[in-house]
């Protein structure tokens, strides 16, 4: 019965950690540099996702920009940490179209001006979208919270 309770412990303390380990680079984005870019080239790529029993299109830019750091110039194509990040449906949580105009890239051409965030401590790092997207941002806090409540059961199981 001891090693059930202490392999509760090791699964909450696990999830915790996984989700905090998950969700640190976004934590770490926020003290990043802004700094003003410019597009080099500019598209927008798709991808079709399965979900439940139909498919939704997902849009996302695919960019590439220079930017400069104390005199020297870098080039990136890093939109974000992660695709799920950047990427939008095509279609709202109702199943109507979404007006793509409302992307944050609708405006986008090549050689106009952006913001881009740089991390200090390696200036050859950037992304343009520093925030998770929201189903990341609530996977990683719905996994910290369960290894909470894993610990938390662990704590009334070993009062017992």
């Amino acid at each position: 019965m001891t090693y059930a309770i202490h392999l509760i412990l090791a699964m909450g303390i696990g999830l915790f950690i996984f989700g905090v380990v998950r969700a640190y680079p976004y934590h770490k984005a926020k003290y990043w540099r802004s700094l003003p870019a410019q597009i080099i080239s500019f598209s927008e790529t798709w991808t079709d996702v399965v979900i439940r029993y139909g498919k939704v299109r997902y849009y996302a830019p695919k960019v590439e920009y220079v930017y400069d750091v104390d005199g020297v110039t870098y080039h990136s194509s890093r939109a974000g940490f992660k695709e799920q990040d950047i990427r939008l449906p095509a279609i709202d949580k109702w199943g109507a179209p979404v007006d793509r105009d409302t992307f944050p890239w609708a405006t986008w051409t090549e050689g106009a001006a952006i913001t881009v965030y740089v991390d200090p401590a390696h200036p050859d790092q950037a992304v343009i979208f520093r925030e998770p997207g929201q189903a990341m941002k609530s996977q990683y806090l719905a996994v910290m919270f369960g290894g909470i409540l894993l610990f938390a059961a662990w704590m009334l199981l070993s009062l017992v």
